[in-house]
């Protein structure tokens, strides 16, 4: 792993203040040190110099930055094996999350879901048709990672506007990027439910019964 002090040192004439604050957050994250979104450079460099110097108040890592590091926990003066970072992306984009969608593309009315796909070197190939509308009403489950694609998708929305007097009353075709989904995230579903479901399910057919 490249030693962030060295990268500073090499790199820093270079640095615009958005990379600084990239790498000083990543450093920070890899020290365990919690910081804001919109931390300026100056309070997070603060941050970071207090940890160092062990004036800061002690913060336990996360998770990720366990994977990130290869730290080992200790729990109960026992060393605790920690989750690989492939194995903690995994976990991380691989959970179900349940939610209720909207295609708002009127391209799209038509249409009851499309068949999408996300591929990296962590996941593979995941693919899942997903339903719009109706058919995810009472709530419909997917993929972590399929469900930030859907969130962050964009289409251009086109509309006519009416002319005024500055343009002699000719009608102005306006365009601008929004929202392809609407997707509201619904609770997850109580063991009750999850029970009510699995026997609807087997009452329609489309799971066998344990024998």
């Amino acid at each position: 792993m490249t030693d962030l002090n060295q990268l500073d040192e090499e790199h820093d004439e270079q640095l615009t203040e958005a990379d600084e604050l990239k790498l000083l957050k990543e450093r920070a994250t890899l020290m365990g040190i919690k910081f804001s979104n919109n931390i300026s450079v100056d309070t997070l460099k603060q941050k970071i110099e207090e940890k160092m110097s062990g004036t800061a108040p002690k913060e336990e890592p996360t998770e990720k930055a366990n994977a990130l590091t290869g730290a080992t926990l200790v729990e109960d003066g026992k060393p605790v094996k920690t989750k690989s970072l492939r194995r903690w992306l995994y976990e991380e984009e691989m959970k179900l999350i349940r939610v209720r969608i909207t295609c708002m593309d009127p391209k799209k009315a038509d249409l009851h879901g499309e068949l999408l796909c996300v591929s990296n070197e962590y996941l593979g190939n995941v693919k899942r048709f997903i339903p719009y509308g109706e058919a995810t009403e009472n709530g419909f489950h997917i993929e972590n990672c399929l469900y930030k694609t859907l969130r962050d998708r964009e289409y251009i929305q086109v509309r006519e506007m009416k002319g005024d007097k500055s343009n002699g009353m000719t009608p102005r075709i306006e365009k601008r990027w929004v929202r392809e989904f609407a997707i509201e995230v619904l609770p997850p579903l109580t063991a009750q439910e999850l029970h009510d479901l699995k026997v609807a399910q087997i009452a329609a057919g489309s799971i066998e019964a344990a024998k």
